[in-house]
């Protein structure tokens, strides 16, 4: 089933049949990299020290010689040409397109090759439907048990659910709701599953989403229980964005939503994916949770694309809606470091582009367009050029105050500031925490920039701020003070641009 799951995309070697020489040579790369770093239960705080991390630079600089079309250049070419490699394409295969390496092309005996690949994977989809179903016997036997709680008081609030589903464990829980795996019991027989399937073409990276699951195979479900708790309005607007989102690439998708008196649930397909810090790739599952693998530090350079191509993918067709998920997060992405599939979740603080200015505190930038995603700077003929300098002087003096002039007025006349400012700590971007009315995608990537440094840097993760002021410090350490004080001018905060 994995390789009828997988789209054949020719130019991503994760996205291609189990018998394609490039798919077992990035398998082979990712276990050679984990047998290099050895097993190990450090922590972030430790990397780049050590024999097992010199060796890995070794390994990478092997790979690099192999491949050397994906190495990093030491010299620079000249200045690039940033154009879109997306436009005029009308297939994806047409993107990023690549040769397959001389020695990763030999094709002899192919044919029986893939008849072994078909039965191993045959074998493989039969045993994984069994793990999957048994990942709660994983658990300890205290944690067991309140999981079964749990499940008999969904089943008995919303009894409907026992009729149709079998709950075999729980996925995860957080503020506002809970999310259960469970076993679709009518799948191939009751429901119609083609409008959250939807159609998404051969050659599409997302054509496992249109792929319809054989018949007789057990069909795993993720169910969400939103608590009572919640706010109706949140709840309803989940819910909306979500059937909005149909059809989008990479993107959980909605099967189903109901609600029985007070109780709220939604149904949507389960992905399996491998915790941003521990790894579940390895053959025995329960193994690979004891060694606490990090697959952000093993992964390689090929398994890093195919992460990000499916975040930026699914962020493009989110952000193509007039939505912002404003809570992209490793833990908002079900990454299968396996299969290179990627599926972004969790709409609970998504919320729709706003395109009308607010009255106070306008930003010294338009509102996104097509031509400026992310706006442009202001004629200065709409603003006051000199109070705005006198401000930016007032708050430079003020920079340089002893700390026992340090402070807030008792009585703050200042007009307050409105605007979103959900997210998480340490994934925020500058407007967000500059409250700049007029946010757009930017902040998604903004999130998934910082994703990105933990790969880089190996280190998850990096701001560890308690409050949006250490937030914005954290972010002047490594942009620096001018580009800070710069950002809080665009976004009308020159009283604020320097008192951090």
């Amino acid at each position: 089933m994995t390789t009828l799951l997988l789209s054949q995309h020719s130019s991503n070697p994760l996205e291609v049949a189990s018998s394609d020489p490039r798919n077992r040579s990035y398998h082979n790369e990712y276990h050679a990299a984990r047998k290099v770093n050895g097993p190990r239960n450090s922590t972030s705080e430790d990397a780049g020290d050590g024999p097992a991390h010199q060796d890995l630079e070794v390994y990478r600089g092997h790979l690099a010689k192999l491949y050397q079309s994906s190495a990093i250049k030491s010299k620079a070419e000249g200045t690039p040409t940033m154009i879109d490699l997306d436009e005029g394409m009308e297939r994806e295969d047409d993107i990023n397109s690549m040769d397959c390496p001389q020695d990763m092309c030999d094709f002899d005996g192919e044919e029986a090759d893939e008849d072994e690949d078909e039965d191993e994977d045959a074998d493989a989809d039969a045993q994984g439907e069994t793990d999957e179903e048994m990942t709660l016997h994983l658990k300890p036997p205290e944690e067991q048990q309140e999981i079964q709680l749990e499940v008999a008081n969904l089943v008995a609030a919303v009894p409907q659910l026992s009729k149709e589903y079998k709950f075999v464990d729980r996925l995860g829980t957080g503020t506002f709701s809970a999310v259960y795996k469970a076993i679709d019991l009518w799948y191939h027989t009751k429901w119609d599953n083609a409008p959250w399937h939807g159609h998404h073409p051969p050659h599409s990276s997302a054509r496992y989403q249109s792929v319809p699951y054989p018949e007789g195979t057990k069909v795993f479900v993720a169910i969400k229980r939103i608590y009572v708790t919640s706010n109706p309005e949140r709840i309803r607007n989940e819910i909306s964005i979500m059937q909005d989102c149909r059809g989008t690439r990479h993107t959980c998708q909605l099967i189903t939503a109901f609600r029985h008196k007070d109780q709220v649930v939604a149904v949507m397909p389960y992905h399996r994916n491998a915790d941003f810090r521990v790894s579940d790739t390895m053959d025995d599952w329960a193994a690979a949770v004891m060694l606490s693998k990090e697959f952000y530090r093993d992964l390689p350079i090929a398994g890093i694309k195919a992460y990000f191509r499916c975040m930026l993918r699914a962020l493009r067709d989110v952000h193509s809606r007039g939505i912002i998920h404003r809570d992209v997060k490793p833990a908002n992405f079900l990454f299968d470091p396996r299969t290179g599939i990627g599926t972004l979740c969790d709409f609970g603080l998504a919320s729709r582009m706003e395109t009308s200015t607010p009255t106070h505190g306008a930003c010294f930038h338009t509102p996104p367009s097509r031509k400026y995603p992310h706006g442009k700077p202001r004629p200065r003929n709409e603003y006051d050029s000199e109070l705005l300098k006198k401000m930016q002087r007032e708050a430079r003096q003020k920079s340089s105050w002893p700390s026992d002039r340090v402070g807030y007025p008792d009585k703050d006349t200042r007009p307050h500031s409105k605007a979103n400012r959900a997210g998480t700590r340490g994934f925020r971007a500058p407007e967000v925490l500059l409250k700049c009315g007029q946010q757009s995608g930017a902040v998604d990537v903004w999130s998934a920039g910082m994703i990105l440094l933990f790969f880089l840097t190996g280190k998850f993760p990096l701001f560890q701020s308690s409050d949006d002021i250490e937030a914005l410090m954290e972010i002047a350490t490594i942009i620096g003070r001018q580009k800070m004080e710069r950002t809080a001018l665009l976004h009308s905060q020159y009283d604020r641009s320097i008192e951090y």
